[in-house]
């Protein structure tokens, strides 16, 4: 059985503790460094997991303060027709609205 990657299990332990409540709603995950050093991994690794985590909807960053868990189920996505050359910046631009209105 192939071993899932350190990203992949940064993504699942993480989602795992904010649905199971172990990281609840507005309360600030562990630093990226501490996740790092949690994982034996590098700060890449850790950061690249919690983009993911933020295109899912799952967190929020704040500049300079770090990542908070965001309330699951309350917000929702704005609609928009968009052709497959805009789609990248059009989920960059949807992601920032999304963390505006929260």
């Amino acid at each position: 059985m192939k071993k899932q990657s350190k990203y992949k299990e940064v993504v699942s332990y993480l989602k795992n503790g904010i649905e199971s409540g172990r990281f609840p709603t507005g309360s600030r995950l562990p630093s990226i460094r501490q996740l790092s050093l949690d994982f034996h991994c590098s700060k890449d690794t850790i950061q690249r997991a919690l983009l993911e985590l933020r295109h899912e909807q799952y967190l929020y960053a704040k500049p300079q303060s770090g990542y908070y868990v965001l309330e699951q189920g309350q917000h929702q996505d704005l609609e928009i027709e968009v052709t497959d050359e805009h789609a990248s910046a059009y989920d960059d631009f949807r992601l920032c609205v999304n963390e505006t209105l929260i």
